[in-house]
Formats: C-alpha cells, sequence, structure tokens
C-alpha cells in the first residue's frame, strides 16, 4: 500500500463544531487551531467542556504548543486570523519540526501521496489502453 508522507508538526485552522467532523481538519496531525480565537479546538461530547485536541496528535511539546497557540492567539486579537496571520503560524509550526530534524514534504511528494494510488491505476489504464488502440489500429505493425 502506497502511504502519504507524514509531517508531524502540522498545524490545521477551523472554527468551532467542524473541526471533529468528517473535514480534512480532524485529520491534520498536529495542532488545529480556532481562525477567530486562535485556541486550540477540543472534540467532546458537551460543547464548551474539554474533550480530546481536534487534531490526531503531533511532536509538539507542550512549551513548543505554547509558543505556536500564543503566536495564534495575539495575531488573531484584531479580528480573527488572515491567511498572513496563518501562514506565519504554520511557519513557526514548521521551524519547530526541522529544529526536531523534519522537514515538510514537498509539493510534489504531497500531491504523489494523495493520489499514488490512483496515479498508479490510471497510469495503467493509459498504457493498457494505449496497447490496445496501437494494436487495433495496426500501429504496432508498422517496420
Amino acid at each position: 500500500m502506497i502511504k502519504g508522507p507524514e509531517f508531524p508538526y502540522g498545524v490545521g485552522f477551523s472554527t468551532k463544531g467542524e473541526s471533529c467532523g468528517s473535514g480534512s481538519d480532524s485529520s491534520v496531525r498536529g495542532l488545529v487551531l480556532d481562525r477567530g480565537t486562535g485556541e486550540l479546538l477540543y472534540c467532546g461530547v458537551v460543547p464548551g467542556l474539554s474533550g480530546t485536541p481536534a487534531g490526531k496528535g503531533g511532536g509538539f511539546t507542550g512549551d513548543e504548543t505554547a509558543r505556536v497557540i500564543s503566536l495564534a492567539k495575539s495575531r488573531a486579537a484584531e479580528g480573527g486570523l488572515s491567511e498572513d496571520d496563518e501562514s506565519a503560524v504554520t511557519q513557526l509550526a514548521t521551524d519547530i519540526g526541522r529544529s526536531h530534524g523534519y522537514a515538510p514534504p514537498p509539493l510534489a511528494e504531497r500531491l504523489t501521496g494523495s493520489a499514488g494510488p490512483y496515479g498508479i491505476g490510471v497510469g495503467l489504464v493509459l498504457l493498457v489502453g494505449l496497447a490496445v488502440w496501437g494494436h487495433s489500429t495496426g500501429y504496432m505493425d508498422r517496420p
């Protein structure tokens, strides 16, 4: 089985009530933060009471988690997190990951990691299709 690359220092952004469903934010391997406040989001049975963190864990220590959340909260203080704010928080998390010897996967690896099995299947179908086309048109019989 082909498995996509994993980076244990990821940060996702969501809003309360959306991060624990079937959306992609619930599969973040790291922290999931509230776009409005910068707070760490939790999944629980009763809204407002703590539960388990919305992300799938990660490699952050307690101090590192506090640094990421502190930056997110300070950036969100003026009306929520903008795209630039989210980028700054994500960059801090990436820098923390690099300090532990991890590097986020490059774009090509992220794409092939998620599309890998499908890409192999599509490639095989195209290869067989070309062979059948070549055989049926007599292209393969040419000198």
